[in-house]
């Protein structure tokens, strides 16, 4: 036979209730019973909670009018299968009849429900306490993932900008050891290598741009020195062309800012003969050039061949005079090469800077050089044709005063046609004959004069340097 238990305990535990038949009895009697044994059960606290949160509805079976013979009570519990009841009905109410209907039952087994409501409510609590303490843990996470990886990354990602803007000079910062740092370190490395290979490639560029540079200045050169040999220097009137020539292709080639040739006269004063000039700076020429550091000490220098080349002029230490001069015409760099004749100083070929002191460089000096050559060849070669096609012309005038004396008649005759001779080929603008008596005095006898110079023919002349 199933043991006895209270209907609070079945109740609480979730189980089927069979009853049987046996005596009757008051059905108030009986809830009272109930109520004790629930107060007993509670004292005992033998059920868990999670029990009382499983009751299910109990069912009455069998209720055979209001008479109840027997109670046998048959229990399967959810949670423990060998789980003791707590408490038994007593003796006395096994006899009694009791009529118990099953909404009064399931009115009784509602009054259970409040504390199965706490049960939750404190499950709920917990579970939100947790949730709240994960979600706490999760800004957590999140501020120092921030730190750890969002902050750097932003920060790697603006000196990649600045990097790409053309800064070469940024560096990552390497927060450690991680992932962050190990690709800030990366990117530092990349860096480096990127800026060595610009700098490399930078400076073959520059290497590569100067050989350029260079081979287009012997090209223009060579062109140019080409040109002034095959100019026509045979006269003074081609020696003075080719003499512009040269000053403009000078500053063409050297990019200066003027280039003139200072001719010497005599007594050593000069004077510019060409000149190629920018229009923003004042002609050197007009007029002669007084230079009082033009000594004889100097002059002999550069008839040996002396170059000067001055980087900036108001730092040369220059005489005062001379400096007033640079002044004048703006300069702040100048070139100075000879110009030499036949072995003499003929000139100076000069280039001037005016926008800036400049610094000559060696393919500089050799091309003024070349030039300042040429010329004086050039020179050379006009002065001689000149002297020959002069010699030439004598001799012809020569042959024909010769022929005319020949064929003259008279005295007379033959000193007007020696006179007239003489004075075409000497360019003069008077030939005479002086003929001189026994006292070293002398008469004009024959002359050929210009057009309003006076006449001496017949002129009495005792000159004492004579006796």
């Amino acid at each position: 036979m199933a043991e006895t238990v209270s209907v609070a305990s079945l109740a609480g535990a979730g189980v089927v209730l069979l009853v049987s038949a046996g005596q009757t009895h008051p059905v108030n009697e009986i809830e009272a019973k109930l109520a004790a044994a629930k107060a007993n059960d509670a004292q005992t606290n033998l059920l868990p909670d999670q029990t009382h949160s499983q009751a299910e509805s109990a069912r009455v079976v069998g209720v055979e009018s209001r008479q109840v013979e027997n109670f046998e009570v048959e229990f399967s519990s959810r949670v423990n299968r060998n789980w003791e009841p707590p408490v038994s009905f007593p003796d006395e109410l096994a006899s009694q009849a009791v009529l118990v209907q099953s909404s009064h039952l399931e009115s009784m087994i509602a009054q259970e429900t409040p504390g199965v409501s706490n049960a939750v409510l404190l499950r709920g609590v917990g579970l939100l306490a947790i949730a709240t303490a994960a979600a706490g843990v999760g800004v957590v996470l999140a501020a120092v993932l921030r730190k750890k990886i969002s902050v750097p990354l932003k920060q790697l990602q603006q000196t990649t900008h600045r990097f790409l803007e053309g800064d070469r000079t940024i560096r990552a910062d390497a927060f450690g050891d991680d992932e962050v740092g190990q690709l800030a370190n990366t990117f530092n490395q990349l860096v480096e290598q990127v800026t060595a290979s610009e700098v490399a490639m930078t400076q073959q560029i520059r290497r590569q741009t100067q050989e350029l540079e260079q081979a287009q200045f012997f090209i223009e050169q060579a062109r140019f020195f080409s040109t002034i040999a095959a100019s026509e220097t045979r006269t003074l009137q081609n020696l003075e062309t080719l003499f512009q020539t040269a000053v403009q292709g000078a500053r063409q080639i050297l990019k200066a800012d003027r280039v003139v040739i200072y001719r010497f006269s005599p007594n050593w004063s000069g004077y510019i003969s060409a000149e190629a000039v920018d229009s923003k700076y004042p002609r050197a020429g007009g007029g002669r050039i007084e230079d009082a550091c033009i000594g004889q000490e100097l002059i002999e220098a550069y008839r040996k061949g002396r170059i000067v080349a001055t980087n900036n002029v108001d730092e040369a230490g220059f005489h005062p005079d001379h400096l007033r001069l640079m002044e004048q015409l703006k300069v702040k760099a100048n070139l100075v090469t000879p110009v030499l004749r036949d072995g003499e100083l003929y000139g100076l070929l000069v280039a001037h800077h005016c926008a800036a002191p400049h610094v000559w460089q060696q393919p500089e000096v050799d091309f003024l050089q070349q030039l300042a050559l040429q010329l004086g060849l050039a020179v050379d070669r006009v002065i001689f044709l000149m002297q020959k096609d002069g010699a030439i012309l004598r001799n012809q005038q020569l042959s024909e005063i010769t022929g005319a004396i020949a064929n003259a008649d008279s005295i007379g005759e033959i000193y007007q046609c020696a006179i007239a001779g003489v004075r075409e080929a000497l360019k003069t603008d008077r030939a005479l004959v002086y003929l001189f008596n026994e006292n070293w005095q002398g008469t004009v006898v024959a002359e050929t004069v210009g057009a309003g110079f006076p006449e001496a023919l017949g002129a009495n002349i005792a000159d004492p340097c004579f006796a």
